[in-house]
This record gives structure tokens, C-alpha cells and sequence, in this order.
């Protein structure tokens, strides 16, 4: 049986997910002036369950220009034939292959380009946002109002496994993403806006507030019902099992190596120590 593709994506939504939340929910910025700073120095994956029934409650904003300015360069796909030209692609970065007897890379290496999104706050739209969602009182400090966010989330580049039986994977690897904010605003301010929300589910926030060193913690997103759990990596500093119970055996392995970059495999039709066994082998190029 083929894999299912939205498995294959989630792989890759894994590595970007973590990036959205930090610029849209949870991660305060730090201050960095007019220059992106690498805030992050992840040493831990951690699972945040989002509620379903909570995200619909939300009211739809018209788009990012309901909160303010906002801009997004770059991304785009590109394939590439060779790992030499999928590591052009990714900026000189190395390339991750598999290296298990039995398995070979197909397809190529899709690589998607380094995106940069840009929003610059305008408090009135936000509290009116804030209050259609049902914070009535609503009142966001002034320093916020044209206050420019941005994030850079650098390349991601996914390559298609097969092996023994017809059983396949999909590798994705990224790096972490990096963000900055005005110079002089206060790096927890909008962590403590966001607990404050009156409407916030308790257990998103208690989820939340669990996150800890945020400089050092990666958030993943996870929609209810997902499979999630510790797992093991051979030589990672934290990884992640992530599984749909009613997508067939579904799965994704997501760990982070000691140099920065986040990796991701998943497959379909393969167990969490199956998938295990297989990153044991994924080794820079």
C-alpha cells in the first residue's frame, strides 16, 4: 500500500508548524535591533495540543493584513537532482540521506526556499480581533502599536526513500528559524499577553506555561487525537513519535541534531521502532 501523502506533508508542516507558532501564539522575541538574531538554541521538542473546537470558536480574520502590514518573501519549490544541487538549493547547507542497506533515494530532493514573513502591528486592529474573540476588555500596550515581527524560516528540503517490500519514507530536514523584534520591547511581553487571554482553554494554557525556556524549547503543534511521545534518536538532543490512530499506521519521527538542524521522517505502514532503526542510519552527507 502507498504511503498517504498528507502523511508526507505533515513531515514537513512539523518543521514549519513550529516556526508559525512561535511567530503567531506563543514564543515572546526577543530584542534585536533592525537585525535577525538566532534566538533559538532548541535543546528540547515539546507537543502542544491544539483544540480543535477552540480554533474553530475563533473568529476568521480577513487575512495577516487584519492585524497590520504584512509582507512574505521567497519560499517556492524547486527540485533538484542531485544531492549537490539540493544542498545549492538549502544554501551550502549538508544534505541528510538515508544510509541502510536495502533503501535508495527516488524522485529527487524537492526543496522549498528560505521564506521571511514581516508583520508590523497595529494595535486597534488587533483589540478589535481580540475582542470579536471574545476578550471584551481587550486594552494592548502602546508599544506594540507599529511594532515589526519577523521571521526567517530557512529552507526545507524533503527526498522520497524506497526499500525492501515497496515500503517507503519521506526525509525532511530544516534548521531552526530565526526571529526578531524592535529593540527595547519586553521579550515576555507577548507570552503574557497571551496567557491572559480570559478565553484561552485551560489546558492550552497550562500547556503553555509548561513550555519553560522558551530560547531552548521548539513548541510542535499537534491537532487532538494525535499519537504523541518521547522517542529516541541516535544522537539527538530530543525527538518526537507522531502518529494518526485512524490514518492506518501513519507516522512521523521528528528529532533535533546537535548542530541546529530539525529533522523529520515519516512513514506509512511502518512501527514507531521501524522508523527509529531507519533515522539511527540518516547521516550527513
Amino acid at each position: 500500500m502507498r504511503p498517504r501523502r498528507r502523511w508526507w506533508q505533515a513531515g514537513a508542516a512539523a518543521l514549519a508548524l513550529a516556526a508559525a507558532v512561535a511567530v503567531a501564539t506563543v514564543e515572546p522575541l526577543q530584542a534585536a535591533a533592525q537585525s535577525f538574531l538566532d534566538l533559538f538554541h532548541a535543546q528540547r521538542l515539546q507537543p502542544v495540543t491544539l483544540d480543535r473546537s477552540f480554533l474553530a470558536s475563533l473568529p476568521r480574520a480577513s487575512g495577516p493584513e487584519a492585524f497590520g502590514r504584512f509582507s512574505l518573501t521567497g519560499g517556492g519549490r524547486q527540485l533538484a537532482a542531485t544531492p549537490a544541487e539540493a544542498e545549492s538549493l538549502l544554501g551550502g547547507r549538508t544534505l541528510y540521506v538515508l544510509k541502510v542497506a536495502g533503501w535508495q533515494a527516488a524522485g529527487g530532493w524537492e526543496v522549498t526556499g528560505p521564506a521571511e514573513a514581516s508583520l508590523t502591528l497595529d494595535r486597534v486592529k488587533l483589540e478589535q480581533y481580540l475582542r470579536q474573540a471574545g476578550w471584551s476588555d481587550a486594552r494592548l500596550p502602546q508599544a506594540l502599536d507599529g511594532a515589526t515581527f519577523t521571521a526567517r524560516v530557512p529552507a526545507v528540503a524533503g527526498s522520497r526513500w524506497q526499500g525492501p517490500g515497496g515500503l517507503e519514507v519521506r526525509l525532511f530536514q530544516g534548521a531552526e528559524p530565526q526571529l526578531s523584534a524592535p529593540a527595547g520591547l519586553d521579550p515576555r511581553l507577548l507570552e503574557q499577553l497571551l496567557l491572559q487571554a480570559p478565553n484561552l482553554p485551560a489546558d492550552l494554557r497550562r500547556q503553555l506555561q509548561a513550555l519553560g525556556d522558551w530560547r531552548q524549547v521548539l513548541p510542535v503543534p499537534v491537532p487532538q487525537g494525535t499519537v504523541s511521545r518521547r522517542a529516541s534518536v541516535r544522537g539527538a538532543l530530543d525527538a518526537l513519535y507522531l502518529a494518526d490512530p485512524a490514518g492506518g499506521g501513519a507516522g512521523v519521527l521528528l528529532w533535533l541534531e546537535p548542530g541546529g538542524d530539525v529533522l523529520a521522517l515519516a512513514g506509512h505502514g511502518l512501527s514507531e521502532a521501524q522508523l527509529a532503526a531507519l533515522a539511527a542510519s540518516v547521516q550527513a552527507r
